[in-house]
């Protein structure tokens, strides 16, 4: 199925895997005009029901990172409405190991940990892990003995029992 897009003077034929990320990129305003195949009539893609869900939300604007593997780097998107992100999600657009902020937040925090998108348990559990972890700097591993006079050892690491 493909989809022809009207943006001012410029006529676009899509895919539907191309529309989504030209949507999830925000590509197209709400002005554009779409039409399924050649079946049906124009319309403003704000105004029609299959895709007005990108357009006019205002409940909680959110803000993705998106990492960009090829440039080793991240990239914001958004805003985007809860319901648009549980969308991204649903159709792989965004993974649940993106971060994602909205006003209020101090800092980045994975979709997974955001309780409106998580998807499945163990990436919540796995990120709360991850998250804790960072906490405590690594340091040397060592190893105490304890005597029966009560003099305490400490030994550097445990390469020396090794």
């Amino acid at each position: 199925m493909s989809y022809h897009i009207s943006v001012g003077n410029n006529l676009f034929t899509l895919t539907y895997s191309e529309l989504m990320q030209w949507l999830f990129d925000g590509k197209l305003k709400p002005s554009a005009y779409i039409q399924r195949g050649h079946k049906d009539n124009w319309q403003k893609i704000s105004e029609s029901e299959e895709w007005n869900v990108f357009y006019g939300n205002e409940d909680g604007m959110w803000v993705i990172l998106k990492k960009q593997v090829e440039k080793n780097s991240f990239r914001q998107k958004g805003p985007y409405s809860t319901e648009q992100i549980s969308f991204f999600l649903k159709i792989g657009l965004c993974s649940a190991r993106d971060f994602i902020w909205k006003e209020g937040f101090k800092k980045w925090r994975r979709i997974s940990l955001i309780p409106e998108f998580c998807t499945h348990p163990a990436d919540t559990i796995r990120d709360i892990l991850v998250q804790q972890s960072r906490k405590y700097k690594a340091g040397r591993a060592r190893m105490i003995r304890y005597s029966p006079s009560g003099n305490i050892q400490h030994y550097p690491d445990f390469q020396t029992f090794i």
